[in-house]
């Protein structure tokens, strides 16, 4: 990490971090932004040049992430939460982070969007009604990034209890098949109307949760999606360090050696309709293409961005050579399918946080919080397009 340090205009000192491997040069657009550009795309291009900064003020000292397309406040940030020193101590899970008095991130009961963008009516002199579809399909970690958004969509603030329901197994778990949740919201003296669907998916590979997925976007009135928000597979990226024995293919191979046996969950491993039963006997390369050709196939409409959130923001130096064969695959797929506009977020830009912030499960805490600000910062450019 390289340390800046920056004299401001009135003599205050701010200080600026930037990763080692993050290149801020002229064209870093082009590396994260594939196909025709599109407003899910202006998050992808905001984080792509996003660094810490931090300013002292009155209050006490407070941290923003920069980008080219403007400056992102959290607050306290949750410095001095954890890490060597830190009274607080934090763990992966958040416990003890509500005694922790710098986890504000965002101020609450405060519109996320920009009204003066949104049109008071139609090109029909109709009062303007505008419905923004997003979707978040993809692991826990992805689970964290929609939570943060929902945070920030229903004036929550990050910390604070969420309702029992999102937590649930048939809501947000990681069944057999992906639990879902939908909400929404209006805006803008509801003149803006937001509906936001996370679903659950573990590996590239799962066509039976694809179709699920698909059904669920139908049965809910979502098909026509202006954002959908996805991921490298965490599951298959890093699936021998996370199953170990129990990785799909030497599940499997036990479940046929033993047709038998009692254990439900290995005999399940072999069946289809679940996310263990595909994937054993099929190459990393296989698995990207098959998800990649599927997301262009059903999401490569006019109205519809993609956002593949690519890396993993806790632990960012590994695997960097598989997710840049992955992003080179996303590349290609686009060349090849110039109607599909995607772009891929990098969550490794931001991490790992300076000042003893919270990083949890998935990052959980101001990057996150951050990567959802820019998301939803967004939707000010298509507002005007109808």
């Amino acid at each position: 990490m390289i340390l800046n340090l920056l004299v401001g205009c009135f003599g205050t000192l701010a200080v600026s971090l930037k990763h080692d491997y993050i290149d801020h040069d002229a064209n870093h657009d082009d590396k994260h932004v594939f196909g025709e550009r599109g407003w899910g795309t202006k998050a992808c291009e905001d984080i792509a040049s996003a660094y810490w900064n931090q300013e002292p003020s009155v209050s006490g000292d407070r941290w923003y992430v920069k980008t080219r397309g403007g400056t992102y406040e959290c607050g306290g940030c949750s410095a001095g939460c954890t890490g060597a020193g830190s009274k607080y101590q934090v763990q992966y899970n958040l416990s003890g982070l509500d005694n922790c008095p710098t986890r504000f991130l965002s101020e609450i009961q405060q519109n996320p969007f920009d009204c003066d963008a949104v049109p008071e009516e139609d090109q029909n002199g109709q009062p303007y009604k505008r419905a923004i579809n997003i979707a978040v399909y993809g692991s826990s970690h992805s689970r964290v990034l929609f939570l943060h958004m929902w945070r920030l969509l229903a004036g929550e603030r990050w910390g604070d209890p969420l309702p029992p329901e999102m937590l649930t197994e048939a809501q947000g778990g990681n069944g057999a098949l992906g639990g879902y949740q939908v909400y929404s919201f209006d805006f803008c003296e509801s003149r803006m109307h937001v509906n936001i669907v996370f679903h659950y998916k573990r590996y590239f590979l799962s066509t039976a949760n694809d179709n699920q997925f698909l059904r669920v976007l139908s049965e809910i009135n979502m098909t026509e999606l202006d954002l959908l928000i996805t991921e490298e597979s965490i599951w298959s990226r890093y699936e021998a360090e996370m199953l170990g024995k129990n990785s799909r293919r030497n599940t499997y191979m036990r479940a046929i050696g033993e047709p038998t046996a009692p254990d439900g969950w290995i005999l399940a491993s072999v069946d289809p309709r679940t996310e263990w039963g595909e994937g054993w006997n099929v190459t990393s390369a296989f698995e990207e293409e098959y998800y990649l050709d599927w997301l262009v196939q059903h999401f490569s409409s006019r109205r519809t961005d993609t956002i593949i959130a690519v890396g993993s923001s806790e632990s960012p130096d590994q695997k960097a050579a598989e997710t840049a064969d992955f992003m080179t695959r996303v590349a290609a797929e686009s060349a090849r399918n110039p109607q599909w506009k995607a772009c891929v977020l990098d969550k490794r830009i931001l991490t790992r946080p300076p000042g003893g912030m919270v990083c949890g499960h998935g990052c959980d805490g101001p990057v996150p919080a951050i990567q959802a600000q820019a998301i939803l910062r967004s939707i000010n450019g298509v507002l005007k397009r109808g």
